[in-house]
Protein backbone atom coordinates (compact mmCIF):
# COMPACT_ATOMS: atom_id res chain seq x y z
CA UNK A 1 0.00 0.00 0.00
CA UNK A 2 1.48 3.28 -0.86
CA UNK A 3 2.00 5.58 2.24
CA UNK A 4 -0.39 8.39 1.87
CA UNK A 5 2.43 11.10 3.79
CA UNK A 6 4.70 10.27 1.20
CA UNK A 7 2.53 10.50 -1.84
CA UNK A 8 -0.75 12.61 -1.11
CA UNK A 9 -1.87 12.56 -4.29
CA UNK A 10 -2.09 8.47 -4.42
CA UNK A 11 -4.44 8.34 -1.21
CA UNK A 12 -6.94 5.68 -1.93
CA UNK A 13 -10.27 5.30 -0.17
CA UNK A 14 -8.64 1.60 1.25
CA UNK A 15 -6.31 4.08 2.64
CA UNK A 16 -8.63 6.45 4.34
CA UNK A 17 -10.44 3.50 5.76
CA UNK A 18 -7.60 2.28 7.17
CA UNK A 19 -5.89 5.68 8.90
CA UNK A 20 -10.46 6.19 9.51
CA UNK A 21 -10.12 2.56 11.78
CA UNK A 22 -7.19 3.10 13.44
CA UNK A 23 -7.96 6.47 14.49
CA UNK A 24 -11.26 5.18 16.04
CA UNK A 25 -9.19 2.38 17.33
CA UNK A 26 -7.26 5.29 19.32
CA UNK A 27 -9.98 6.72 20.80
CA UNK A 28 -11.71 3.76 22.04
CA UNK A 29 -8.68 2.93 23.54
CA UNK A 30 -8.25 6.12 24.87
CA UNK A 31 -12.10 6.03 25.87
CA UNK A 32 -11.90 2.59 27.65
CA UNK A 33 -8.79 3.54 30.08
CA UNK A 34 -10.36 6.82 31.06
CA UNK A 35 -13.77 4.62 31.72
CA UNK A 36 -12.15 2.17 33.52
CA UNK A 37 -10.16 5.25 35.56
CA UNK A 38 -13.49 6.25 36.34
CA UNK A 39 -14.97 3.04 37.16
CA UNK A 40 -11.78 2.78 39.94
CA UNK A 41 -12.18 5.86 41.50
CA UNK A 42 -15.86 5.12 41.75
CA UNK A 43 -15.17 1.39 43.41
CA UNK A 44 -12.55 3.25 45.57
CA UNK A 45 -15.28 5.73 46.55
CA UNK A 46 -17.91 3.50 47.13
CA UNK A 47 -15.67 1.05 49.53
CA UNK A 48 -14.75 4.43 51.37
CA UNK A 49 -18.72 5.12 51.69
CA UNK A 50 -19.35 1.62 53.10
CA UNK A 51 -16.57 1.99 55.47
CA UNK A 52 -17.43 5.34 56.74
CA UNK A 53 -21.38 4.04 56.85
CA UNK A 54 -20.46 0.66 58.73
CA UNK A 55 -18.65 3.27 60.92
CA UNK A 56 -21.61 5.47 61.29
CA UNK A 57 -23.95 2.55 61.89
CA UNK A 58 -21.87 1.25 64.90
CA UNK A 59 -21.62 4.58 66.37
CA UNK A 60 -25.14 4.82 66.13
CA UNK A 61 -25.37 1.54 68.12
CA UNK A 62 -22.94 2.86 70.59
CA UNK A 63 -25.31 5.55 71.21
CA UNK A 64 -28.16 3.34 71.44
CA UNK A 65 -26.61 1.27 73.93
CA UNK A 66 -25.63 3.96 76.35
CA UNK A 67 -29.24 5.22 76.02
CA UNK A 68 -30.54 1.96 77.50
CA UNK A 69 -27.94 2.02 80.08
CA UNK A 70 -26.05 -1.20 78.58
CA UNK A 71 -23.50 0.65 77.50
CA UNK A 72 -19.57 -0.52 78.69
CA UNK A 73 -17.01 0.82 76.46
CA UNK A 74 -16.20 0.51 72.74
CA UNK A 75 -13.37 0.96 69.75
CA UNK A 76 -12.15 4.07 70.23
CA UNK A 77 -12.93 4.57 66.28
CA UNK A 78 -16.93 4.02 67.24
CA UNK A 79 -16.81 6.71 69.81
CA UNK A 80 -18.25 10.27 69.21
CA UNK A 81 -19.13 13.46 70.31
CA UNK A 82 -22.90 12.56 70.67
CA UNK A 83 -21.92 9.24 72.18
CA UNK A 84 -20.17 11.54 74.76
CA UNK A 85 -23.72 13.66 75.44
CA UNK A 86 -25.81 10.58 75.12
CA UNK A 87 -23.61 8.97 78.15
CA UNK A 88 -23.98 12.69 79.91
CA UNK A 89 -27.61 12.30 79.74
CA UNK A 90 -27.71 8.94 80.87
CA UNK A 91 -25.82 9.31 83.62
CA UNK A 92 -27.73 12.95 84.57
CA UNK A 93 -31.01 10.41 84.37
CA UNK A 94 -29.49 7.73 86.53
CA UNK A 95 -29.12 10.49 88.83
CA UNK A 96 -32.26 11.94 88.84
CA UNK A 97 -33.72 7.98 89.22
CA UNK A 98 -31.64 7.64 91.86
CA UNK A 99 -32.91 10.74 93.74
CA UNK A 100 -36.92 10.13 92.99
CA UNK A 101 -36.12 6.98 94.22
CA UNK A 102 -34.51 7.97 96.92
CA UNK A 103 -37.21 10.50 97.95
CA UNK A 104 -40.12 7.97 97.35
CA UNK A 105 -38.40 5.90 100.21
CA UNK A 106 -38.30 8.84 102.44
CA UNK A 107 -42.17 9.86 101.93
CA UNK A 108 -43.00 6.25 102.19
CA UNK A 109 -41.10 5.80 105.67
CA UNK A 110 -42.55 9.16 106.54
CA UNK A 111 -46.16 8.08 105.88
CA UNK A 112 -45.23 4.94 107.73
CA UNK A 113 -44.13 7.01 111.04
CA UNK A 114 -46.97 9.18 110.86
CA UNK A 115 -49.78 6.86 111.03
CA UNK A 116 -47.71 4.91 113.50
CA UNK A 117 -47.65 8.49 115.52
CA UNK A 118 -51.74 8.65 115.17
CA UNK A 119 -51.93 5.37 116.17
CA UNK A 120 -49.75 6.06 119.25
CA UNK A 121 -51.84 9.27 119.87
CA UNK A 122 -54.77 7.43 119.61
CA UNK A 123 -53.62 4.99 122.57
CA UNK A 124 -51.60 7.91 124.34
CA UNK A 125 -55.12 9.55 124.54
CA UNK A 126 -57.09 6.34 125.69
CA UNK A 127 -54.52 6.06 128.30
CA UNK A 128 -55.03 9.85 129.63
CA UNK A 129 -58.54 9.92 129.07
CA UNK A 130 -59.46 7.67 132.70
CA UNK A 131 -63.06 8.29 133.80
CA UNK A 132 -63.47 11.74 131.55
CA UNK A 133 -60.51 12.86 133.04
CA UNK A 134 -58.87 15.05 129.81
CA UNK A 135 -54.98 15.91 130.96
CA UNK A 136 -54.36 19.98 130.52
CA UNK A 137 -52.25 20.40 132.82
CA UNK A 138 -48.42 20.62 132.41
CA UNK A 139 -47.34 17.78 134.14
CA UNK A 140 -49.26 15.49 132.05
CA UNK A 141 -48.61 17.32 128.71
CA UNK A 142 -44.41 16.51 129.36
CA UNK A 143 -46.20 13.12 129.77
CA UNK A 144 -47.52 12.76 126.85
CA UNK A 145 -44.45 14.79 125.30
CA UNK A 146 -42.41 12.75 126.60
CA UNK A 147 -44.33 9.16 125.87
CA UNK A 148 -44.30 10.72 122.14
CA UNK A 149 -40.70 11.19 121.81
CA UNK A 150 -39.98 6.94 122.78
CA UNK A 151 -41.20 3.64 121.10
CA UNK A 152 -45.00 3.24 122.59
CA UNK A 153 -45.27 -0.03 124.27
CA UNK A 154 -47.63 -1.97 126.40
CA UNK A 155 -45.73 -0.75 130.09
CA UNK A 156 -45.69 2.63 128.96
CA UNK A 157 -49.28 3.39 128.55
CA UNK A 158 -49.98 1.08 131.76
CA UNK A 159 -48.01 3.38 133.68
CA UNK A 160 -49.68 6.48 131.39
CA UNK A 161 -53.14 5.17 132.87
CA UNK A 162 -51.63 4.47 136.46
CA UNK A 163 -50.64 7.90 136.40
CA UNK A 164 -54.07 9.39 135.66
CA UNK A 165 -56.07 6.90 138.00
CA UNK A 166 -53.35 8.44 140.60
CA UNK A 167 -54.05 12.05 140.09
CA UNK A 168 -58.03 11.47 139.82
CA UNK A 169 -57.73 9.13 143.11
CA UNK A 170 -56.14 13.00 145.03
CA UNK A 171 -59.03 14.86 143.45
CA UNK A 172 -61.50 12.44 144.57
CA UNK A 173 -60.02 12.02 148.37
CA UNK A 174 -60.10 16.29 148.42
CA UNK A 175 -64.14 15.85 147.96
CA UNK A 176 -66.47 18.15 146.47
CA UNK A 177 -67.86 21.35 148.35
CA UNK A 178 -70.92 20.75 146.07
CA UNK A 179 -72.00 17.70 148.08
CA UNK A 180 -70.38 18.48 151.51
CA UNK A 181 -67.53 15.76 150.96
CA UNK A 182 -65.08 18.76 150.22
CA UNK A 183 -61.74 18.07 153.10
CA UNK A 184 -58.00 19.29 154.06
CA UNK A 185 -56.03 16.45 151.83
CA UNK A 186 -52.47 15.79 153.10
CA UNK A 187 -49.99 13.48 151.66
CA UNK A 188 -46.32 14.15 153.57
CA UNK A 189 -43.04 12.25 154.51
CA UNK A 190 -42.18 11.12 157.96
CA UNK A 191 -38.65 12.65 158.71
CA UNK A 192 -37.70 9.14 160.45
CA UNK A 193 -39.36 6.65 158.57
CA UNK A 194 -38.84 8.52 155.43
CA UNK A 195 -42.59 6.77 154.71
CA UNK A 196 -45.34 8.45 152.80
CA UNK A 197 -48.43 9.00 154.67
CA UNK A 198 -51.89 10.40 153.17
CA UNK A 199 -54.20 12.25 155.52
CA UNK A 200 -57.99 13.60 155.24
CA UNK A 201 -58.28 15.93 157.97
CA UNK A 202 -56.63 14.49 161.26
CA UNK A 203 -57.61 10.89 159.80
CA UNK A 204 -54.59 9.04 158.34
CA UNK A 205 -56.08 6.86 155.99
CA UNK A 206 -52.83 5.26 154.13
CA UNK A 207 -49.47 5.03 153.68
CA UNK A 208 -46.68 3.44 152.04
CA UNK A 209 -42.66 3.06 150.93
CA UNK A 210 -43.43 5.89 148.35
CA UNK A 211 -45.10 8.49 147.03
CA UNK A 212 -46.64 6.45 144.70
CA UNK A 213 -47.50 3.80 147.00
CA UNK A 214 -48.72 5.93 149.54
CA UNK A 215 -51.51 6.90 146.76
CA UNK A 216 -51.98 3.03 145.80
CA UNK A 217 -52.84 2.04 149.30
CA UNK A 218 -55.26 5.15 149.57
CA UNK A 219 -56.91 4.30 146.48
CA UNK A 220 -57.56 0.94 147.81
CA UNK A 221 -58.49 1.77 151.26
CA UNK A 222 -55.71 -0.03 153.04
CA UNK A 223 -54.74 1.49 156.13
CA UNK A 224 -51.78 -1.02 157.24
CA UNK A 225 -48.03 -1.02 157.48
CA UNK A 226 -46.51 1.19 154.58
CA UNK A 227 -46.54 -0.71 151.24
CA UNK A 228 -43.70 -0.94 148.96
CA UNK A 229 -43.83 0.57 145.01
Amino acid sequence: MTNPYTHPDAVTPADREYEADNTMQDNWTVLVEATTDVAETLRARVAELSEECERERMRLAACGAAALGYFNGCADEYKSASLDDVLSLRKERDRLEASQRSAWNAAADRDEKLEAAHAHNAQLREALEFDGFTPTDEYHLKLVIAALATTPDTSALDALRKDAERLKAIRDLCGYVEDGSAGVLKIFQDDATKDWFVKVGNTRIACGRSFNAAIDAAMKGERDEPQAT
